[in-house]
């Protein structure tokens, strides 16, 4: 079965086309993206502006064509943070629905959370033990940690990259001043979650999603992409501070001269190195590994899940009605004889 997944994001929407089944890994087929930046308000009351709007419609359309184009059967949609705290979410979704006939289902914090962790729980599998993930999108960073398959803390914080960009580095290269604010606003963000995990115990895996974390991982010297997802790849907190200190000091064109680095993303690239690396400092991680699956994939396999079990019971009914069919024949037979 051909599925696609729309991801609405702060930054861009995002189309993974994979090819999937009940039980079986699912297998990409095609991968689409735009840049929509949605996090870039419009009004000072955070609504999404009218021509932020009119951008995610014709990037939605034009998902929706390649999703048509490659054959997908079903299309799964889901927002986060840019759509989830915008006073206007409702009215968005009306219009992206009348413009595309896509439902968007928004995510809380909590479900996006939740979603990543199962991502990389099934990547990792049990051998990575208590697991500790986190995703730096662009409105918000998600954490989440759990010995099973169901993470036991899951919380979603106002700490994305575009966000804190936008607020704090209003400068280009960014002052001191501005550097200190935004590592002093991680921290505090994270203060809670760190008494939990030094009450929990340290994981014996920490790993990461998002495109953040994927650029720093390259620009610090992990495999490109074009090596494949089963290439390893991780960041440690040494070179990722040494990463954050080069990028305060460039420009926002010096930066995208870095390898791995977008010329789309090198306004945001700095504050997310300065990020990822208050997380780990935060959090006393010394390296993290970088997951290929994130909340797409999350909700893919919990949607196969639903799919597969559907079918479990389906056939289950359908054994237990032969069987009694089977019975009740043998019986009329006894009977008749």
């Amino acid at each position: 079965m051909r599925v696609g997944v729309l991801d609405v994001g702060s930054n861009s929407i995002k189309l993974q086309i994979v090819d999937a089944g009940a039980g079986q890994p699912p297998l990409p087929v095609q991968a689409f993206s735009t840049v929509v930046k949605l996090a870039e308000r419009g009004h000072s009351n955070g609504e999404i502006a009218d021509r932020a709007v009119e951008r995610l419609i014709i990037a939605i359309r034009e998902a929706t064509g390649a999703a048509e184009r490659q054959g997908v059967r079903e299309l799964l949609c889901f927002a986060t943070q840019a759509i989830r705290v915008a006073p206007n979410k409702d009215a968005v979704c009306r219009q992206i629905r009348s413009a595309t006939s896509v439902d968007v289902q928004v995510l809380s914090g909590e479900e996006e959370a939740d979603f990543g962790f199962l991502a990389a729980r099934r990547w990792y599998g049990w051998s990575g033990g208590r697991l500790l993930h986190v995703d730096l999108g662009g409105g918000s960073l998600e954490v989440a940690f759990g010995h099973g398959e169901e993470p036991e803390l899951a919380v979603s914080l106002p700490l994305g990259v575009g966000l804190l960009a936008h607020e704090l580095l209003r400068d280009d290269p960014p002052t001191t001043a501005q550097v200190a604010a935004l590592e002093e606003r991680v921290s505090a963000g994270l203060s809670e979650i760190y008494d939990r995990l030094d009450w929990e115990g340290a994981p014996v895996l920490a790993s990461a999603s998002s495109k953040t974390f994927k650029q720093l991982a390259r620009v610090c010297g992990a495999a490109p992409g074009r090596r494949g997802t089963l290439v390893e790849r991780r960041i440690k907190r040494s070179d990722l501070r040494a990463c954050a200190q080069r990028m305060v000091n460039m420009t926002q064109d010096e930066r995208a001269q870095l390898r791995g680095v977008k010329a789309s993303r090198a306004s945001q690239i700095v504050a997310g190195a300065v990020i990822a690396h208050q997380i780990m400092a935060s959090l006393n991680l010394k390296q993290i590994q970088i997951c290929p699956w994130s909340v797409r994939e999350g909700i893919l396999l919990r949607h196969l899940d639903r799919l597969d079990n559907t079918t479990s019971r389906r056939d289950t009914a359908v054994a237990g009605r032969t069987r009694q069919s089977r019975t009740t024949k043998r019986r009329s037979t006894a009977k008749a004889r």
